[in-house]
C-alpha cells in the first residue's frame, strides 16, 4: 500500500545511477517547498479563480523566499568585503610602518654622517690653524728681532690663534668649553 501513495521513481533512479534525476520543470522545483498534507485534509482548488489565487500565493511565497535568500547573500558579501578591507588596511599599515622605520633609520644614518663630516671639517680646520700658528711662531723665534718685539708678536699671534679657534668652533657647530 505504501507504493500506491508515493512516487518511488526518484529513489529507484538514485539506487540505479547513484545520482538524482534532474527535473527542469517549475512544478518539480517548487514541489519541495510545498507543505505535504494527507489526502482529503485540504481540498485542491477546482475553480479557475481558486487556482489563480493559489498560484498568486505560491508566487508571492516564492518571491519572498528569493528575496530572503538574496538579502542573506548581500549580507554575506558585505561581511566578506568588510573583512577583506580590514585585512588590507592591516597589511597597508604594517607596510607603512616598515617604510617609516626604514626612513627613520636612513635619516639617522644621514645625520650621523653629517656629524662625522662636520667633525672632520672642524678637525682639519683646527689642524690647519695649528700648523699656520706653529709656522708663524717658528719664523718669529728664528728672526733677528729684539726680545721685547718677539714677545709682543708671539702674544699677538697666540691671541689671533684663540680668536680663529673660537670662530671655527662656533661656525662649524661646536661650543668651546
Amino acid at each position: 500500500m505504501a507504493d500506491d501513495k508515493h512516487d518511488w521513481k526518484l529513489v529507484k533512479t538514485i539506487a540505479d545511477t547513484g545520482q538524482a534525476e534532474q527535473k527542469k520543470s517549475g512544478h518539480a522545483l517548487q514541489s519541495h517547498r510545498q507543505v505535504q498534507t494527507h489526502e482529503g485534509t485540504v481540498a485542491t482548488p477546482d475553480s479557475a479563480i481558486a487556482k489563480f489565487k493559489a498560484n498568486t500565493i505560491q508566487r508571492k511565497a516564492a518571491l519572498e523566499a528569493v528575496t530572503i535568500w538574496y538579502r542573506a547573500q548581500l549580507d554575506v558579501a558585505r561581511h566578506a568585503v568588510a573583512e577583506a578591507a580590514r585585512v588590507k588596511k592591516a597589511e597597508v599599515s604594517k607596510i607603512a610602518e616598515q617604510i617609516l622605520m626604514s626612513l627613520d633609520e636612513e635619516h639617522l644614518k644621514y645625520l650621523v654622517s653629517l656629524g662625522l663630516r662636520n667633525f672632520e671639517v672642524r678637525s682639519n680646520s683646527l689642524k690647519q690653524l695649528g700648523d699656520v700658528t706653529a709656522r708663524s711662531l717658528k719664523e718669529i723665534e728664528s728672526s733677528d728681532w729684539p726680545p721685547h718685539l718677539i714677545e709682543k708678536t708671539i702674544e699677538g699671534v697666540l691671541q689671533q690663534h684663540e680668536r680663529f679657534f673660537d670662530q671655527i668652533l662656533s661656525e662649524l657647530g661646536a661650543d668651546r668649553k
